[in-house]
């Protein structure tokens, strides 16, 4: 049932579509709740369409393919039983959209499977809903397990904050991929590298300590992020970044992608696509001469400087907020954190990566650092 369509009302921050309430055979049922958090959402300032309820057919046809396209952010959160598909589709139907989701949850699902949920449905956000003394009470979090808003039964709050996370992700500047040619360009053996990196692999896999059912973690490409993201630039300038979905505990030169920047996009070659990382690294190497090594990981180092944003994986914004705590351009080594993300290490130098204090991230993770 489509309760409000904005599409041609006059922009404003950001728009909307939310789709909610109970889908199944008969017409389904609008949610009260999800009427209120649309309504409270409009009052934070977004342009808000509302699907509340309704048949499947409807949601698996109309609703997914046309129903939500055009609008800058989709919150999927429709109730549909067990023996209908989930659609889990959504962002691929509809990649450029930030992607809300959410999950009903009495303390039967542990953070990280919610986060494992929310990565393997490529969300920007999720809500963790649950019902206490007849009252709904929900928290907003991000994929890599920072709360922005904890558990609050004031939808106006969470509302607001979601309106407000919506339109800092939707500021964010990003750049993509494009293949250049089919046949991969041939990877120099880094043998000192590869094993660092494999021998950090399993320091990182225990200090986050995933869920054994947990295949995703922090990222499109969080198997690979799960235990540190790797690249390298050799003599000749080119730089080789760690592929998508690769385990580094078995890293080597096959799992590597040559890429090079472009004004519109990250260049490749071969069939895998680079990590999602690569647009803010190879800046990050036009900028720091003297680097020729990239260890990032999603856990803290210890007595590292911390830039002052948070930022999601892959935003450009990240690489001033980096160059910002170096002094000395011409460094061989740097050590960083990023703010509910993880750390950044560059060196000219495999061997200094060495007996480096790597720290857990507490998760969920509430910070002080100023949010984008």
């Amino acid at each position: 049932m489509l309760e409000d369509d904005m599409r041609d009302a006059t922009p404003r921050p950001i728009t909307v579509v939310i789709v909610g309430g109970d889908w199944d055979t008969t017409g389904g049922r609008a949610s009260s709740y999800v009427t209120q958090f649309a309504d409270a959402l409009r009052d934070s300032g977004a342009v808000v369409a509302l699907y509340n309820g309704g048949t499947i057919e409807h949601l698996s046809g109309y609703i997914l393919e046309k129903g939500v396209a055009g609008y800058q952010a989709i919150v999927w959160i429709p109730n549909v039983p067990n023996e209908f598909p989930k659609h889990r589709q959504v962002k691929l139907v509809h990649p450029h959209a930030l992607l809300v989701v959410a999950k009903r949850n009495q303390d039967e699902y542990t953070l990280h499977e919610l986060l494992n949920r929310a990565l393997g449905l490529h969300a920007n956000l999720c809500i963790d809903f649950r019902r206490a003394q007849g009252r709904i009470s929900a928290r907003l979090l991000d994929v890599m397990g920072v709360i922005w808003q904890d558990h609050t039964t004031d939808i106006k709050q969470m509302a607001s904050m979601l309106a407000g996370r919506l339109e800092a992700l939707r500021a964010v500047t990003r750049q993509g991929t494009r293949q250049v040619s089919t046949t991969p360009l041939t990877v120099p053996d880094q043998p000192t590298f590869f094993d660092i990196v494999r021998r950090y692999a399993g320091v990182f896999h225990e200090l986050i300590v995933p869920e054994p059912s947990v295949t995703r973690f922090l990222g499109n490409a969080s198997f690979r992020c799960e235990r540190g993201f790797p690249s390298f630039r050799d003599e000749t300038n080119t730089v080789f970044v760690s592929r998508r979905n690769v385990d580094k505990r078995y890293i080597d030169a096959s799992a590597f992608v040559a890429v090079q920047q472009a004004d519109d996009a990250v260049l490749y070659w071969g069939e895998h696509k680079p990590s999602v990382d690569a647009p803010v690294q190879l800046r990050l190497y036009d900028a720091l001469p003297n680097i020729r090594f990239m260890l990032h990981a999603h856990v803290y180092l210890a007595d590292a400087p911390t830039t002052t944003h948070v930022l999601p994986c892959g935003a450009l914004e990240e690489v001033a907020a980096v160059l910002a705590t170096i002094p000395d351009r011409s460094t061989t080594n740097v050590h960083v954190n990023l703010p509910g993300h993880g750390c950044l290490i560059m060196t000219s130098d495999p061997t200094q990566l060495h007996d480096l204090p790597f720290i857990a991230r507490v998760l969920p993770e509430h910070l002080t650092v100023m949010p984008h």
